[in-house]
């Protein structure tokens, strides 16, 4: 999972993770545990914690992700 999901982030940032495995398992306990103690908690808001702990931008990740699409489809 984590490969997949650095090869993801390494193609829209610049990858400063050491320890990549390690971050991982940090967001997902940490999210497991944030919802643990706030079970309401928003989708919106874990989100936004997990954009804020790896120093994301989604808007623009969004863009670029549906312009690389229709520039695929157009091959």
């Amino acid at each position: 999972l984590s490969g997949r999901v650095l090869v993801e982030y390494a193609e829209y940032h610049q990858v400063e993770i050491e320890f990549v495995y390690e971050m991982f398992c940090v967001v997902i306990f940490g999210l497991v545990g944030l919802v643990k103690i706030d079970p309401d908690i928003s989708d919106e808001a874990l989100m936004k914690v997990v954009e804020q702990t790896l120093h994301l931008d989604m808007e623009p990740l969004a863009l670029d992700v549906s312009a690389k699409r229709q520039d695929s489809a157009s091959v």
